[in-house]
């Protein structure tokens, strides 16, 4: 039994490993080919793998390097940009790579300047499907040329949008991203069930609901009926869910009390 578990464990590891290591051999590929003097086909064989994984360090590198073999400036600093947001946490020569990224933004034809602020600042954005910074960076980008910006963060909306800029332009671009409204329900059991108000978090939400639709969270819900007590708890809603609440309402017994305030004990 032991041996079939480890056997479909190593079967359900394996794309993977095969994954990582076609992308090494195409790497290695690659840099053969520009040792060879093959520019064009190191560029295309590379890029092949980085689209089996955009935030391979790795190939991002090794395309900065093509790219800047190949005299193409604008592709070079765009891919050392990118290598170095996402390997930054393990560089040892951060200060070369700049230098090498300062010298081919010195080779950009008129270049533009895309200066990037997104909130929340934890949230990553992508230019060309490529890792580019969090909270707020700037990039030279070459100019007269639509860039695809996208960003995303757990709980909030995604988002998508095209830039473009003009030669020696510069621009700042604010991307604020809309958290998500997550909901939920309770469901109610109340007696007696007839004409009896019912509040949310001190707001008249309707009269003898069997059911509330409101957002994920801790809410106050209270129940209101002439010549009953006032009845409230805190019930906390699950997201995409359903919270029970079973309420009994007593024969007023103490002074008029309002639903449209909140308690002040628990």
């Amino acid at each position: 039994m032991k041996r079939a578990i480890l056997a479909v464990l190593l079967l359900c590891m394996l794309p993977a490993q095969l994954l990582a290591e076609d992308i090494d051999l195409l790497i290695e590929k690659g840099l053969k080919q520009v040792q060879r003097g093959n520019g064009e086909g190191a560029y295309s064989t590379v890029k092949e793998a980085l689209e089996q994984d955009p935030r391979n360090g790795r190939a991002i590198h090794a395309l900065a390097q093509v790219a800047s073999f190949l005299q193409l400036p604008d592709e070079a600093v765009f891919f050392y940009t990118s290598y170095l947001y996402v390997e930054a946490d393990y560089l040892s020569d951060t200060e070369e790579l700049l230098k090498a990224r300062t010298k081919q933004e010195r080779a950009m034809y008129k270049p533009a300047t895309l200066k990037v602020q997104v909130e929340p600042a934890d949230a990553e954005v992508t230019v060309d499907g490529l890792p580019m910074g969090k909270g707020t960076f700037e990039l030279k980008v070459a100019s007269n040329r639509e860039y695809q910006l996208s960003s995303g963060y757990t709980d909030y909306q995604d988002h998508k949008s095209t830039v473009l800029l003009q030669s020696g332009e510069e621009k700042q671009v604010t991307i604020r991203l809309e958290k998500i409204i997550y909901k939920g329900k309770v469901k109610i059991k109340i007696l007696p069930s007839d004409s009896v108000k019912v509040f949310v978090d001190t707001k008249f939400a309707g009269i003898s609901l069997k059911e509330i639709d409101t957002t994920e969270g801790r809410h106050l819900i209270c129940f209101k009926k002439d010549g009953f007590d006032r009845w409230w708890r805190y019930v906390t809603v699950p997201r995409q869910g359903t919270a029970d609440l079973e309420v009994t309402l007593r024969e007023q017994s103490r002074p008029e009390e309002s639903c449209e305030v909140w308690p002040t004990d628990d």
